[in-house]
């Protein structure tokens, strides 16, 4: 198995479980329950990256110059900063279902399936590029 389809198929299973926190913030009844769950996927969310990220992750096995890694990677940056703004809003205000938590929490719904297509994006054209280059002569 390719360093990079390995790096893949670890990866898928994370895309997997933020999916899931992701839903159960967006169930929370409470303050409580929403910052918990908002915690959760956070914490999910930095191993996700980590891995991406780390020695011989996704980024790694992908090389950096293809094109969309580094868009790819800027998501990071602002999948954080949508994390904050869910939490500013859940912290200033008792009621997980008002409008302004529901406005955040649907923007941090956004990035996270815009990040998951890119990176499917970016995974789909690196195992086209390589299976193409293993069908090719040796020059």
């Amino acid at each position: 198995m390719s360093p990079l389809y390995q790096a893949w198929t670890e990866l898928e299973g994370g895309h997997r479980k933020i999916r899931l926190l992701f839903n159960v913030l967006e169930a929370a009844e409470d303050q409580l329950s929403a910052l918990t769950a908002l915690w959760h996927l956070q914490t999910e969310l930095e191993k996700h990256f980590r891995q991406e990220e780390g020695p011989g992750g996704l980024y790694e096995s992908l090389g950096l110059h293809l094109r969309g890694a580094r868009a790819v990677l800027a998501d990071h940056e602002r999948l954080r900063d949508a994390i904050a703004t869910v939490a500013e809003a859940i912290e200033s205000l008792d009621r997980p279902r008002s409008p302004l938590i529901h406005a955040a929490t649907l923007e941090l719904g956004n990035e996270l399936r815009g990040h998951e297509r890119r990176e499917h994006a970016l995974v789909k054209r690196a195992l086209s590029d390589l299976s193409g280059a293993a069908g090719q002569p040796a020059g």
